[in-house]
């Protein structure tokens, strides 16, 4: 009899079984590859939202599947609400086929808070069939936005702006970043909410600091920034394999201007990390552009593969992002509201970033 078992802040007992089970689950496509986490299982959820929960299906003590709740406080049209996010659902190769996802998202959507997830907009199953089996048993999933992750290949050389600088943040920027996030938070959803500025001071997680913080200004005036963020001790990228296609464009293509790693090696990103612009600012768009060269210069003296930066969709700013992107993947954001409707209404852009789930 299969049982679903929840844990509060932690792995539970059969850790070994989840790090498998996220280790045997390969992403296909032109580069095949899997997650791994070298320090194991927590020290990388630890790292997301408030708190987590680790709801695992469990038959005869071996592990079949497991979701992640991970908690939240963020703005939402001008107040602070509590949210969950469900992520990282995987079901063990043996075990598929038996439903074991549904009792995983069934127990995960039994909080009293809007529960919101991502799914690939490649995988029909959930976003047609899955999404109307769940709402029969009253899981309300409904798409309200777009992620689309970009990815950059590394810059030798940023090109300069003559209205603008960028460089990395110091102590002193403190005050200037938390005033930019407010003014940020007021046009999008999803910001995290901070109660003071020495909250917003410490909320920089392992892999990234203050000083890997780019700051862009005019005239003194801070009017953009982003983090970058590097997850290798928490949580790694493995190639699997490369199509044949690929492995024939790379042979013409210059290691300086790109390099995708071969089966075994590790595919290293840079990602971005509480990223924010002054909505309103007739520069904002030149900003976000000369910011994420910045980003992908210093990714490249990082060693990086590439720089990612999510943006929804319908951001005003999603198409300034998308210059010199080399491709890009794109997720449906869903939400059960879990009785608060309101959550599916409102027409701002939603805060997104990747690589934390």
């Amino acid at each position: 009899m299969i049982e679903i078992k929840v844990h509060e802040n932690e792995a539970g007992p059969r850790e070994k079984s989840l790090l498998s089970i996220i280790q045997e689950s390969r992403v296909p496509g032109m580069v095949t590859y899997h997650y791994e986490r070298p320090e194991g299982y927590e020290a990388f959820a630890r790292l997301q939202g408030s708190g987590f929960q680790v709801v695992e299906a469990v038959e005869e003590g071996v592990t079949l599947g497991f979701t992640q709740v991970t908690f939240d406080r963020v703005n939402w049209e001008g107040n602070e609400i509590s949210i969950a996010y469900s992520g990282d659902t995987r079901v063990g190769m043996a075990s598929r086929g038996k439903r074991i996802s549904d009792a995983l998202i069934s127990q995960a959507c039994s909080l009293t808070v809007p529960v919101l997830g991502a799914v690939m907009n490649s995988n029909s199953t959930v976003l047609g069939s899955k999404l109307q089996h769940w709402s029969k048993s009253g899981i309300h999933f409904q798409p309200i936005g777009e992620l689309e992750a970009c990815f950059y290949p590394p810059l030798n050389k940023p090109r300069s702006h003559p209205d603008l600088t960028c460089r990395p943040a110091r102590n002193s920027d403190l005050p200037s970043m938390f005033a930019l996030w407010g003014l940020y938070s007021k046009s999008h959803n999803l910001t995290r909410a901070y109660t003071d500025l020495d909250s917003f001071a410490n909320d920089f997680p392992r892999g990234t600091s203050l000083e890997t913080t780019l700051l862009v200004h005019q005239n003194g005036e801070l009017i953009a920034m982003t983090g970058l963020w590097n997850q290798d001790e928490i949580r790694t990228i493995r190639v699997d394999s490369r199509a044949g296609i690929l492995n024939f464009a790379l042979s013409w293509i210059p290691d300086t201007w790109i390099r995708i790693p071969a089966a075994g090696e590790e595919l290293k990103i840079a990602y971005s990390y509480r990223h924010a612009w002054i909505p309103e600012h007739p520069m904002s768009a030149q900003a976000l552009h000369y910011l994420i060269q910045e980003a992908r210069y210093r990714s490249g003296q990082w060693n990086r593969h590439f720089f990612c930066f999510g943006i929804d969709t319908h951001d005003p700013l999603a198409l300034q992002a998308r210059k010199g992107v080399l491709f890009s993947n794109r997720a449906r954001i869903i939400c059960d509201p879990r009785g608060n409707p309101d959550i599916l209404k409102s027409a701002k852009s939603l805060h997104l970033e990747v690589g934390m789930g």
